[in-house]
């Protein structure tokens, strides 16, 4: 029987415009890196906890405040959004190791 990969909710902020994308993801350095690949500014990995789909629209509705539009997973960077990140999902040595590491996106987060 195959295990099903972890689920992870990740929050990846653009160092331009200050914003916060929160969102879900099975490989959440793959999603990283294909965020990167289509965005024109310089991304980073702000945050990283274990998660679910659940998870995700309770901190979209906790947070909808913040949010840059109307039903978009953007959000204006904030105390109280940073305070979690710092709290629940801060992001390690080794996951910014693995996020420059030539293999970035092709491997999951081994917990």
């Amino acid at each position: 029987m195959t295990k099903e990969p972890d689920t992870w909710i990740y929050f990846i902020r653009c160092t331009e415009t200050k914003r916060i994308k929160i969102g879900v993801a099975n490989y959440p350095l793959r999603r990283f890196h294909d965020h990167q690949t289509s965005c024109p500014t310089v991304l980073e990995f702000a945050g990283l906890q274990r998660g679910h789909r659940q998870l995700e629209r309770e901190l979209h509705k906790r947070f909808g405040k913040y949010r840059v539009r109307r039903n978009g997973e953007w959000f204006s960077e904030c105390k109280e959004i940073l305070d979690y990140i710092k709290a629940n999902a801060p992001v390690d040595d080794d996951v910014h190791w693995q996020i420059n590491n030539t293999l970035i996106g092709l491997m999951p987060i081994i917990a």
